[in-house]
Formats: C-alpha cells, sequence, structure tokens
C-alpha cells in the first residue's frame, strides 16, 4: 500500500500536481481484514492527515491483475 502511493505521488508530479488533487480513491483488495489493519497509518503518512479529504471507496476481489498484487488503488485527482 505504501509503494502505491508513492508511485501516486510520482506520477502526480508528472502533471504538476499531488495527493491535495486526489479528490477520490478507490482500493481493489484480496483481503479487507489486512487493508483495514494498513490502511489508516499508510493513509496518514501519505496524506498528513488521519482524516484526509478524499472520497474512498473500498471492495474486496479474489485477486487482481497481477497473482501475487495485494491491492490495487485508483485514484482521481483534480487538476
Amino acid at each position: 500500500m505504501r509503494q502505491t502511493y508513492v508511485n501516486a505521488k510520482r506520477l502526480l508530479a508528472q502533471y504538476g500536481a499531488t495527493l491535495d488533487n486526489v479528490v477520490e480513491e478507490v482500493l481493489y483488495v484480496t483481503d479487507m481484514d489486512a487493508a483495514f489493519a494498513a490502511a489508516g497509518p499508510v493513509r496518514k503518512g501519505a496524506y498528513g492527515s488521519a482524516k484526509p479529504d478524499v472520497a474512498s471507496t473500498i471492495l474486496v476481489t479474489p485477486r487482481l491483475a497481477l497473482p501475487p498484487q495485494l491491492i490495487e488503488i485508483k485514484f482521481i485527482a483534480k487538476v
């Protein structure tokens, strides 16, 4: 999850944006319990707030595109 936010920051920077521009995120996870355990601290570290002003949805899926993947996050940013 941390690496996903690092990747998002890098991608957003290419467009002159930051995570402050993110208005919505959708987390696709293979393990809801593990995702909930990690999400709070990881999101707080990424956004700098325990409750960022970002709409967030979390969905469980049996698997993602790459079998070892545990999470995929879709970000929508207003630039």
